[in-house]
């Protein structure tokens, strides 16, 4: 990987140095991270780019493109009739595992968005109270899918009646 490429490929997982440097470069070698600094020296050439460093963002960007993959198939069905297709947007980072999932989650909302998918905002308390009434006591990804599902559903196209239009985003040539 370039130095530029790693700059690049930072800035599409929506993350600062000092934040890729906490979130990317904990290992054995750095057991606090990479300073902004060290990551700035990675990014400038100054410094060569560890490999764990390397793997560690083409995993997020991984898990980032499998996302939106898997959204961008469930909207196809969508737009043939299905059901519609809902992501979570977490307003707060303390949401998720760790800062980098959080960014990668905004993103994928985003993606997902501008595909004709539907965002619902997460809400801690309203989805505490959802679990104990079903009886779901484990806080899991899909316990998560199935709450927002739900969230959408009961609003249905109300958003359209409170002035919240959805769109779809064209996208034309350069030229």
């Amino acid at each position: 990987m370039f130095p530029i490429e790693l700059k690049a490929l930072r800035r599409n997982l929506g993350l600062t140095q000092a934040e890729a440097g906490q979130a990317l470069a904990t290992n054995v070698d750095f057991p606090h991270g990479a300073s902004a600094e060290e990551w700035a020296q990675w990014e400038n050439g100054a410094a060569p780019i560890p490999l764990h460093v390397v793997r560690a963002v083409e995993t997020r960007l991984n898990q980032k493109y499998q996302a939106i993959d898997q959204y961008a198939e469930q909207i196809e069905v969508q737009m043939q009739g299905g059901n519609a297709v809902v992501v979570l947007w977490y307003p707060e980072p303390n949401a998720c595992p760790d800062l980098a999932s959080w960014r990668i989650s905004q993103s994928v909302a985003g993606e997902v968005a501008a595909m004709g998918g539907r965002v619902i905002a997460f809400d801690a308390e309203a989805y505490r109270n959802w679990r104990q009434g079903q009886a779901q006591s484990a806080d899991t990804p899909d316990n998560r899918q199935r709450w927002a599902q739900e969230q959408f559903e009961q609003t249905g196209d109300m958003g359209a009646k409170k002035g919240y239009l959805k769109f779809q985003v064209a996208f034309l040539p350069l030229t």
